[in-house]
């Protein structure tokens, strides 16, 4: 350490006269000649002008203590933190309360405190408030730094938002830059601190931030950038996420990877300075690459995408267009997660095999609990990502194939067997035939069927058969004796012939 020795003092030149030099008088800048007339009339005016000058102040001061208490009165209830989802947010669950699919900007995994890495904690709170734990919603001090900085570089170039602030900013407030919404912002990042702890908000914070990319907290943003949870995240990793709240696209590791790693090394001196790391850790982390390995957020990748798109569908007929415009609704649905699983296979199964030498190339599979309507299960083709169109839902179809349905439940509940057999020939009701396509065998019709092979081809003549053979009267029957219950058998009734078991 250098030592100075005093400098010795000049020596002071006699004063003949002994006396104390003139002290010469300041002089100050003349006012402006408008100003100057203005304070002369206020100073001839004497006692008036001051009481008008203190009536004056006492009335800013309430008028603007006034405003103030009904801008307190306006502000939200900051509870509402907790139960904030943002606009446009639809979420779709199944059964078992599994999440298929989440509309909409919020696709984050909420996390709580104690699951995020304290080196994680403190790069938000090095990057955006590292006073986070003294101030009470609003840093004086951050703000006064804040302006000296600026005012220093000529152009804005820090901010102080409180990482309160930007929550209230965030949950409750738009980004319209102006005075009205700083003041409002701050009033309520105050309010939220007087009823909510600093973790709670802390919490909420870092899982509702947007992060860039889709990523809206630090789960997504783990994932969507590095492809890993929060819990595998390396300290640079965890130092890039931390860096872009200021700018989610300028700072994106994807999207600009140099000012990324700019301002990752930044934040890393900065958590040094603060005591969060060591200046060895700080160094090591900032001469690492960026690493990056992007995922889409995962609650993109929908599951069971034909359902949800058939839900999205059928939703504004039960919910207006505000309400879905505004979001945060949750959609339960009556979807079984095993019974879907099974609904799957059994069209991959139909697909690969009928679907080959029966040249089709789409199934769709709808289950329905017949006791209350509701949709256990619903397959709409083989794969969404090559057809979105909804073969469950969608297709058009002609009403005989689904009465067969009907019809052979009829026939069943009346005492049919499986085993009973019809013959495969034209079928004339009346004075009406059905024009049916007949695919010829040797004989020229195709033989005697049992039952159950019916259904696999699908053919339409054999519930016409049987619906025939029941005497099911003509409608002309119908019409002169609503009440019959059975007419007299056609002669063109088929034969019907039972076979041994």
């Amino acid at each position: 350490m250098n030592s100075h020795s005093p400098q010795p003092k000049a020596a002071r030149s006699p004063n003949p006269n002994n006396r104390r030099p003139k002290r010469r008088p300041n002089r100050r800048p003349s006012l402006p000649k408008p100003t100057a007339e203005i304070l002369k009339k206020l100073l001839k005016a004497g006692p008036i002008a001051s009481v008008l000058l203190v009536l004056g102040g006492i009335g800013t001061g309430v008028w603007f203590d006034r405003r103030l208490t009904q801008l307190d009165q306006s502000l939200p209830d900051p509870t509402q933190v907790t139960t904030f989802a943002r606009p446009g947010t639809i979420t779709i669950k199944a059964a078992n309360g599994t999440i298929l699919q989440q509309i909409g900007p919020v696709t984050h995994d909420k996390l709580k405190l104690s699951q995020m890495p304290d080196n994680l904690v403190n790069a938000f709170l090095a990057a955006e408030d590292h006073r986070f734990y003294e101030h009470n919603g609003v840093d004086f001090q951050g703000i006064m730094r804040a302006v000296g900085v600026n005012l220093m570089q000529g152009e804005v170039v820090e901010g102080a938002s409180t990482i309160t602030q930007q929550l209230a900013r965030t949950v409750f407030l738009t980004q319209a830059p102006t005075l009205e919404r700083k003041i409002r912002e701050a009033r309520l990042a105050q309010k939220i601190e007087r009823e909510m702890v600093k973790n709670d908000v802390l919490e909420y914070y870092l899982n509702l931030v947007y992060l860039g990319s889709g990523a809206y907290g630090v789960g997504d943003a783990a994932w969507v950038f590095f492809s890993k949870s929060v819990d595998q995240l390396t300290l640079p990793e965890m130092a890039t996420i931390a860096g872009m709240p200021a700018a989610p696209s300028e700072y994106s590791p994807i999207v600009s990877p140099e000012l990324a790693r700019r301002r990752r090394n930044v934040i890393l001196d900065r958590m040094a300075d603060l005591k969060f790391i060591t200046p060895e850790e700080a160094e090591e982390a900032k001469a690492s690459l960026l690493g990056t390995n992007p995922s889409l957020p995962k609650r993109l990748n929908v599951r069971l995408p034909y359902f949800t798109s058939y839900i999205e569908q059928e939703l504004p007929k039960f919910v207006s267009a505000e309400e879905i415009e505004q979001g945060g609704l949750i959609v339960e649905t009556t979807l079984d997660i095993k019974m879907q699983e099974h609904a799957e296979k059994a069209v991959t199964d139909a697909l690969d095999t009928a679907g080959v030498w029966q040249n089709f190339e789409n199934a769709a599979l709808v289950s329905i609990d017949p006791r209350s309507g509701e949709i256990r299960a619903m397959v709409g083709g083989r794969d969404f990502k090559k057809n979105q169109f909804n073969f469950a839902t969608q297709a058009k179809r002609q009403p005989g194939s689904t009465f067969k349905g009907l019809v052979y439940a009829a026939a069943i509940a009346s005492g049919m067997s499986p085993t009973d057999s019809y013959e495969d020939k034209p079928i004339k009701i009346g004075n009406y035939q059905p024009k049916m396509r007949t695919v010829a065998t040797s004989a020229g019709f195709r033989s005697t069927q049992p039952s159950p092979n019916r259904l696999i081809p699908s053919r339409s003549r054999f519930s016409e058969m049987w619906a025939s053979s029941q005497r099911s009267p003509s409608p002309e029957t119908w019409a002169s004796n609503p009440n019959s219950k059975r007419s007299t058998p056609s002669p063109s009734e088929p034969t019907k012939s039972r076979s041994s078991k």
